[in-house]
């Protein structure tokens, strides 16, 4: 159904299209609602339905196959659970859950967790996803997004958000794929953030698969200044949770979903909102552990063992994180200057007061202002200890750095080696302009025996 030729061959029928699986849509998600929610003990119910018939022919089965008296205790619980929800000790009896660590069983919370997927019979929710996957595509083209618009999308839209109405993560997956494919689009973006959805957004369950779906739709919002600046007006608790639900996506989403949640930051960082919460909450830290434990890097075999799929996965891995690193630390850069500025106006009776930059406006970071930050930094010569390069020495982050230049020209198979080893330079080059940078640059970097590289040592 993701079909980007089909969106863009038939541009006039999928106009006329969209105002018909819209409106089946809300037929469908109104039914949705006022259905019970049976997937959370379906394997219940249907062990339950076989033992209806001929319980005494089930019994005998289960005997020949489970001897233990454990197995056949468990086989009963299982059935009593037709007739009566199970409790948290029963549940832990049942199927081995420690209570003392899950509120629920593993039957339940998979509903929540990774959901379902048959075809057959085709369920109400199953053509929701056929829908919203056909929708998908569509969602990026201007001329569509009025007729969109008209039919009250986001209403639609903030209806599969919510996982209690939908009652299939997977369902919600498919709109949070269609909620992204809309907020390339400044005017819906802006209006997404006002009427509340980056809260929808926070409300989605982790861990769960729709959750790589939340960073889909972060990393397209963080593309849009307007939206930004919104977000970073939005209550404190709210803005605070944004940046851990994309700290943890960081360190515990599925793959893709730490390459959105990683583009999110470097695309965010220019907002000294987003740069104080992301310090305050260790995340320097969290971003820097994406490449510390990959294969490539490993010192002993770098990659040897993976295939070529997997080789690129950590290729772009290293590359998207060491330019988030980049532009953090041109950030810093940014702001530190600017106080150094600031600072020095107060002393001067001839220039006007510089104002500060406000936290939810974004910093300028080209390559000319870089520049003259670095230049203007140097002049200055501050013996000052300055956190960012401190921390990112406690992290070791600077040889890791030189590890990465250096074992990058091995990579022959990876195009964009150069964009990386140049995010990689850059920080070092933010780095340099501190004694404690040129303390960790004069330091002996390990490499592999078999290495050829020269000029690193």
């Amino acid at each position: 159904m993701e079909d980007t030729d089909l969106a863009g061959n038939f541009k006039e029928e999928n106009a006329e299209m969209i105002q018909l699986m819209l409106s089946r849509l809300q037929t469908l998600r109104h039914d949705n609602e006022s259905s019970p929610n049976k997937l959370a003990f379906k394997h219940l119910n249907s062990i339950a339905e076989d033992t209806s018939d001929d319980t005494g022919k089930v019994a005998s089965e289960k005997m020949e196959t489970n001897d233990s008296v454990d197995n056949k205790k468990t086989n009963n619980d299982l059935i009593k659970a037709r007739t009566r929800r199970l409790s948290i000790d029963e549940i832990a009896d049942c199927f081995g859950v420690d209570n003392e660590c899950s509120n629920s069983s593993w039957a339940e919370a998979s509903t929540y967790v990774i959901g379902s997927h048959y075809i057959w019979p085709l369920t109400p929710v199953m053509q929701q996803r056929f829908i919203l996957q056909y929708l998908t595509p569509l969602g990026e083209y201007q001329e569509l997004l009025g007729v969109t618009l008209e039919n009250d999308i986001l209403s639609i839209l903030f209806h599969y958000l919510n996982i209690e109405k939908t009652k299939d993560v997977r369902l919600t997956l498919e709109g949070l794929k269609y909620l992204a494919s809309l907020l390339c689009h400044k005017k819906f973006a802006s209006e997404f953030v006002e009427r509340g959805g980056v809260q929808c957004l926070l409300n989605v369950p982790r861990p769960s698969v729709a959750a790589t779906g939340v960073a889909m739709c972060i990393y397209y919002l963080a593309y849009n200044t307007d939206a930004m600046e919104r977000i970073c007006l939005l209550p404190s608790p709210v803005f605070s949770d944004l940046i851990s639900y994309g700290l943890w996506l960081l360190e515990c989403s599925h793959e893709s979903g730490r390459c959105h949640a990683t583009i999110f930051f470097m695309l965010s960082f220019n907002f000294r909102a987003v740069l104080d919460l992301f310090d305050e909450k260790d995340g320097l830290r969290k971003l820097f552990n994406t490449i510390t434990t990959l294969d490539i890097l490993n010192l002993e075999d770098q990659g040897m063992l993976l295939n070529d799929d997997e080789l690129f996965a950590n290729y772009q891995t290293v590359k998207h994180t060491c330019l988030a690193l980049k532009r953090y630390f041109e950030a810093h850069l940014a702001l530190r200057v600017d106080s150094l500025k600031r600072a020095s106006t107060r002393f001067s009776q001839e220039t006007a007061q510089i104002d500060s930059i406000p936290p939810y406006k974004p910093l300028t970071l080209s390559p000319e202002t870089t520049l003259e930050n670095l230049n203007l930094l140097l002049e200055q010569s501050s013996r000052r200890k300055w956190n960012p390069i401190c921390e990112l020495q406690r992290l070791q982050g600077i040889h890791l750095l030189l590890q990465v230049v250096a074992l990058s020209c091995e990579w022959k198979k990876y195009s964009a080696r150069g964009e990386l080893v140049k995010a990689a330079m850059d920080i070092l080059g933010v780095a340099s302009v501190t004694a404690t940078g040129h303390q960790e640059l004069c330091k002996q970097v390990d490499l592999p025996e078999n290495s050829t590289t020269v000029g690193v040592k």
